[in-house]
């Protein structure tokens, strides 16, 4: 209880700790994976890797499950690693959100969850790494990513290479149907106005 209040207390100082109780914590990534630099030079922050992992391993040590929130274009897979890494290693069960759209490394995060659940206006992608001008090393992080992918779906290694290779975008029920999710959550129902009479 004392690490609950603590936590209530100071939430402002975690980056992607945004709500916890005893039950549950949320962790939010919505912005780019890593930094990057923008065509004028500048740095752009997104979510550091190393920064998530000791935060989750913190959280787990609060919650008896959690919630990792995505909604993200992807970026560094260096980052990508250690992300997808805590969640695996996770002592606690820890379920990830397509919120929006979860796309390149952000969609490999998103299958790492114990299980993944997406909003039914949400969007899957999948592609090939790229940067660099070394092609084997090209080609073996995207081995890498193949591995993590197919142990986390219905496809197999071939297949989801093909689809790397193509650029692949899924909606929530392609998404569902191909083994990727476990769940496609409904954004709800509309609200009849009442007429005046």
């Amino acid at each position: 209880i004392q690490n609950i209040v603590y936590l209530f207390l100071n939430i402002e100082k975690f980056k992607y700790i945004k709500n916890v109780t005893e039950k549950e914590g949320t962790m939010l990534l919505y912005s780019q994976i890593g930094d990057s630099i923008d065509e004028n030079g500048n740095v752009v922050y997104g979510i550091s890797g190393s920064s998530f992992a000791n935060e989750l391993q913190w959280l787990q040590t609060q919650c008896k499950s959690i919630s990792v929130r995505i909604n993200s274009v992807g970026g560094s897979v260096l980052d990508g690693y250690s992300v997808v890494s805590a969640i695996l290693s996770c002592k606690v069960p820890c379920n990830t959100y397509i919120d929006g759209l979860a796309a390149s490394i952000a969609g490999v995060i998103a299958l790492a969850g114990k299980k993944c659940y997406m909003m039914d206006y949400g969007t899957l992608m999948l592609h090939n790494p790229s940067g660099g001008n070394d092609k084997a090393v090209a080609e073996l992080v995207k081995q890498t990513l193949v591995t993590l992918i197919s142990n986390r779906c219905s496809k197999t290694a071939e297949e989801i290479s093909v689809m790397m290779d193509t650029e692949t975008w899924l909606t929530s029920s392609e998404a569902l149907n191909s083994g990727f999710v476990d769940e496609v959550i409904s954004s709800g129902k509309k609200i009849r106005m009442k007429q005046d009479s």
